[in-house]
């Protein structure tokens, strides 16, 4: 159903937060909800599991009041579409989100946040990743939403593109929405944790205690559920914890998750504790599309009619299982399969049936020898009518492409139906290397020699299995990361001669030649994607882009303006001209001033703001007077783009126009870390100290300052303020005519 509007005040432009305007709310009388999605997480890696090494008492302790759920699973390996099926009680090919790389829930689904807000809930989400943004569809129903990622993806990862923050920072939202709720209004609360996700870097106390790093960050979590927990006390809660699906850690030759469906990826913890619920483990195979009218029947409200989950325990019935990764990133027939009482079906060219409970690790292959139960099982993934993904729904914009890129997604699909469907098994090889490749492609630092050898391996499967994008895309990443750009573009061009029409491979070369300022080629490429798709956004931004960047603004605005035309609500484009317009500063006319401000406005509701929207209505805030409008805008914009220089000291700027001197010390020690010589920043950060009456460090920092720069004149005279302070008039006053005398020299 449509999410809530979202809205800052004053210049009425869209952030976090917000409300619907006036409603009926009915009066709930259940328990509250407290719904955690164990990101990555194994249930055999969980101590309530029969895992010994576990170190996961808060859990475990949850499981032995209440239910555990011993054979749950998850329809898909990706975090997208198994929190879609989670929150509809939906499988993947009834709510239409089949990947992680473009799906985007519709305003159609009815979530569980939905329900429980209409029933008369207080609803809240605490996430931690890029795959649970709200921007993905999952802010359907929640009266706020906790998203911010920026700054902690730094500090946990030093790779802003990987955008996560650690449980802590995640609960800590988590712990404010409770201090915010309402006296006899139950609420729901959703708390997402990612850090069992690659890539794995635990505190390091955890690591130090013996635990291996996907251990330790599973304890972690575990530690934090105990801060929750802690807070809400004896209050009567529903516990909801459970994985939006596993990790392979090795097996089946896949060294994370997406590509199958094993019980490595698939089986995963699902344990529903307090406000009732009896102490007790059900065997039965169950879903994540259970969970909703689980939770539901429990709270005795309503689900919503055509559910594919019905209320567990107590309705057994056959579990959906898919991922099509293998054919849209190789071109090779698809992962889908049933699990049916102890049998699982994974339906390949070469069929794999395997026992449940006698062989968990799924190593015994019964499809040749049991014919029959192969045709059964066969026969109940017929009945469930699931149908093939559509080509992708949602067009991506050129930020978003390259966030997934950079985590590993591949844009567009495989080429499939063009002979016998290729069975996985008979590629292992080519699976082996690719995976590899694509695991260095994804870390920091990698050693020169590994790179090399796995850019050799790739060019030889590239060579010998021409078209598969998943090579395609790995192989120009590893040579982007050897610093090889211009061999990287020369990939995707050989890889164009073979399929002229993928238009991805057009546009991943085209932020290539970007990134070597060759505008004329990348205005090239992009101008044959746009021509081939017109509703392709990435193709028109980055043909907008190459044309301002070569001076031709009358082409670019023409060309955008007309797109707007035809697709009023595009607010990537709409930003990106609304960036332009806005930085023409004096140069501009009143009226391109009101179209820059419609522009920017409406840019601002991308699912990634462009980096300069958040600063120019700063900017225009600033002029109406609205501080804190300012700070808000600025924070954002620095939560995103935190090397942005400009947006930075326009903040700083304005923090010291409302005298908020302890706020722009904030800032002013970021520029200082950042720039540890520059005696400018360190003047800049004495003086904020100063005004913040931090004296004593500000103090401090002068001198390290004159240790440095002698004779700089801003410190000198800010030494003689500290001395007049203390008393000390006649060195106060050497300092002064020092600084005048500095001063004079320049």
């Amino acid at each position: 159903m449509k999410r809530l509007p979202l809205s800052l005040s004053l210049i009425g432009l869209a952030a976090c937060g917000g409300g619907s305007g006036e409603r009926a709310i009915p009066k709930a009388t259940g328990p509250s909800v407290i719904l955690i999605s164990l990101d990555t997480t194994r249930a055999d890696r969980i101590g309530a599991y029969g895992y010994e090494k576990a170190q996961t008492e808060t859990i475990d302790a949850l499981s032995a009041k209440g239910r555990r759920f011993s054979r749950a699973y998850s329809p898909v390996p990706l975090t997208i579409p198994a929190h879609a099926s989670l929150f509809t009680g939906l499988n993947p090919f009834h709510h239409g989100v089949r990947t992680n790389s473009s799906d985007v829930l519709g305003e159609d689904a009815e979530t569980l946040a939905e329900v429980l807000r209409n029933a008369g809930y207080q609803t809240w989400a605490s996430v931690a990743a890029f795959v649970t943004q709200s921007s993905w569809g999952f802010g359907q129903g929640f009266d706020q939403y906790a998203e911010t990622l920026g700054r902690a993806a730094q500090n946990r990862h030093e790779n802003a593109w990987r955008e996560e923050r650690s449980a802590d920072k995640v609960v800590d939202d988590a712990l404010g929405f409770l201090q915010s709720r309402k006296e006899g209004t139950p609420y729901f609360l959703w708390v997402h944790l990612f850090d069992a996700h690659e890539p794995l870097q635990a505190p390091a106390s955890y690591l130090e205690a013996g635990l291996d790093p996907y251990d330790a960050e599973i304890a972690f979590m575990d530690d934090q559920i105990a801060r929750l927990q802690q807070a809400v006390g004896d209050e009567e809660v529903l516990w909801v914890i459970l994985a939006d699906h596993g990790e392979s850690l090795g097996e089946h030759d896949e060294q994370t998750h997406g590509l199958f469906v094993y019980n490595s990826t698939q089986h995963i913890p699902l344990i529903l504790s307090g406000a009732g619920i009896p102490a007790d483990v059900q065997d039965d195979p169950v879903s994540l599309v259970d969970v909703m009218p689980t939770v539901l029947r429990h709270l005795d409200i309503a689900p919503p009619p055509g559910l594919d989950g019905a209320p567990q325990p107590g309705n057994p019935q056959p579990i959906y299982l898919e991922s099509y990764e293998l054919q849209r990133r190789f071109g090779w027939a698809p992962h889908v399969g049933v699990v049916d009482k102890d049998s699982k079906l994974i339906e390949l060219p070469q069929p794999e049936v395997y026992a449940q409970v006698a062989d968990p690790q799924e190593l015994l292959n019964l499809a040749p020898t049991d014919p029959q139960n192969l045709e059964g099982l066969r026969e109940q993934l017929t009945q469930m009518g699931a149908t093939a993904p559509q080509a992708n729904r949602t067009p991506l914009d050129a930020q978003t492409a390259a966030r997934l890129t950079a985590l590993g997604y591949v844009q567009g699909q495989a080429k499939v139906g063009q002979g016998p469907a290729i069975d996985p098994k008979d590629r292992l090889e080519v699976l082996r290397v690719v995976l590899a490749a694509k695991g260095l492609a994804g870390k920091g630092e990698v050693d020169p020699q590994a790179l090399k050898g796995a850019i050799s391996q790739l060019e030889n499967v590239f060579q010998s299995h021409p078209g598969i994008p998943e090579v395609t895309v790995n192989l120009a990443r590893l040579l982007v990361k050897s610093g090889a750009t211009p061999e990287a573009i020369r990939i995707y061009e050989r890889a164009l001669e073979r399929q002229p029409d993928r238009i991805n491979w057009m546009l991943n070369a085209a932020v290539l030649y970007g990134n070597l300022r060759k505008f004329e080629q990348v205005e090239a490429l992009a101008r044959k994607a746009y021509k081939q798709d017109p509703q392709s956004v990435r193709a028109l931004e980055l043909l907008l882009s190459a044309l301002l960047y070569q001076e031709r603004p009358d082409e670019a605005l023409a060309l955008g303006e007309a797109f707007l035309d035809r697709v009023p609500d595009s607010a990537v484009i709409a930003g990106l001209l609304g960036v332009f317009l806005a930085s023409q500063g004096d140069y501009i006319e009143e009226v391109e001033f009101q179209q820059a401000q419609k522009y920017l406005r409406l840019g601002l509701l991308a699912r990634f703001p462009r980096q300069g929207i958040r600063y120019h209505l700063a900017i225009m805030a600033h002029a109406a007077g609205a501080t804190q409008d300012v700070v808000s805008l600025a924070e954002a914009e620095l939560a995103d783009y935190p090397a942005s220089a400009k947006m930075r000291g326009f903040l700083i700027r304005v923090l010291g126009e409302a005298k908020q001197y302890s706020d722009q010390v904030v800032h002013l020690e970021f520029l200082s870390q950042r720039q540890p010589e520059s005696t400018a920043a360190r003047h800049a950060l004495a003086q904020g100290l100063w005004n913040a009456k931090r004296f004593a460090d500000s103090e401090a920092l002068v001198e390290q300052g004159l240790s440095a720069a002698p004779n700089h004149p801003e410190l000198l005279m800010l030494k003689a303020n500290i001395l007049s302070r203390k008393g000390e008039d006649a060195a106060a006053q050497a300092a002064y005519q020092a600084a005048l005398a500095a001063k004079k020299a320049e």
